[in-house]
């Protein structure tokens, strides 16, 4: 799955490759992408949540107590092998926790270069120890998924200013004429 990342063009690309190639390689059924885009928390990705759950996740606090924000804040990922586990740390969020149907989490920061862009999710329908090979797997893998995030977005701007540029410096088809007059 290492290649199909390194094609991904952009956040969908990311999200499907994930969501085919890599959560069944982990007996995994669901996965989150939250991003930080200027200073808030998005929910950019996600597969193997009903909308419930997704509009429930979308609105997540970026300074509240959740296992995101938590992971945003201390860029260290969380394992939460059980609902119990979890809901030992965020009673709070019981609501959120029955939304999901999900049973084992595994919460990794998004980082490249020191920089944290966000969060991913890993997520299991039935409770799931995460055994410390399996947890550095995991890791790696979230650093790969933040360089190909960060690859797609510096893709994306580079485009965007292509098309602000030409559409500046380019004679525009209807009207324009040129200070120049062309001469044979």
């Amino acid at each position: 799955y290492t290649a199909a990342l390194a094609e991904a063009e952009g956040l969908g690309d990311v999200v499907d490759t994930v969501a085919t190639m890599v959560l069944p390689a982990y007996g995994a059924t669901g996965m989150l992408v939250s991003l930080m885009e200027a200073g808030r928390l998005r929910l950019a990705g996600h597969f193997g949540y009903d909308e419930r759950a997704v509009d429930m996740l979308a609105v997540l606090a970026l300074d509240g107590a959740t296992p995101i924000s938590r992971v945003l804040r201390t860029s260290q990922p969380l394992f939460l092998p059980s609902r119990q586990a979890y809901l030992g740390l965020f009673p709070h969020l019981l609501e959120t926790v029955d939304a999901s149907r999900k049973h084992a989490w595994a919460f990794l920061p998004l980082t490249v270069s020191g920089r944290t862009l966000g969060s991913l999710t890993i997520s299991f329908t039935e409770e799931h120890d995460f055994p410390p090979d399996e947890q550095s797997l995991l890791v790696g893998l979230s650093g790969l998924i933040a360089q190909t995030l960060a690859r797609a977005r510096l893709r994306e701007s580079e485009r965007t200013l292509s098309s602000e540029l030409q559409a500046h410096l380019l004679p525009r088809a209807n009207g324009y004429t040129s200070r120049w007059p062309i001469t044979a």
